[in-house]
């Protein structure tokens, strides 16, 4: 998919059309390559301009604001955003040494 943050976000987007029909996903976070923590759940939607979405709407605007301007924060505001968790029903980690080269 080829959306910006504001495309992904918004009530008609593509991925919460697709998350809302489908619910059940599985993510896996992979930082460095030396650990990876894989989550299996439920997707749950909220909406991003709420007490819900408060902190995550303050860490998107920190990241995003500085690369796409000021009127982000506003832009996502007025685009009746949501936001999406997963409730996480089985998760697992895996971790491993990298060799030495040479």
């Amino acid at each position: 998919m080829h959306e910006t943050p504001e495309e992904m976000e918004r009530l008609d987007g593509a991925r919460m059309r697709h998350l809302r029909a489908r619910p059940v996903l599985g993510a896996t976070h992979l930082p460095g390559e030396e650990l990876a923590v894989s989550v299996h759940g439920r997707a749950e939607l909220f909406v991003l301009d709420g007490s819900e979405g408060a902190e995550l709407l303050r860490a998107m605007v920190a990241f995003y604001e500085p690369k796409q301007g000021a009127a982000f924060e506003e832009s996502m505001r007025q685009a009746d955003a949501l936001g999406a968790r997963i409730v996480p029903r089985r998760c697992s980690r895996s971790t491993w040494t990298r060799r030495p080269q040479g």
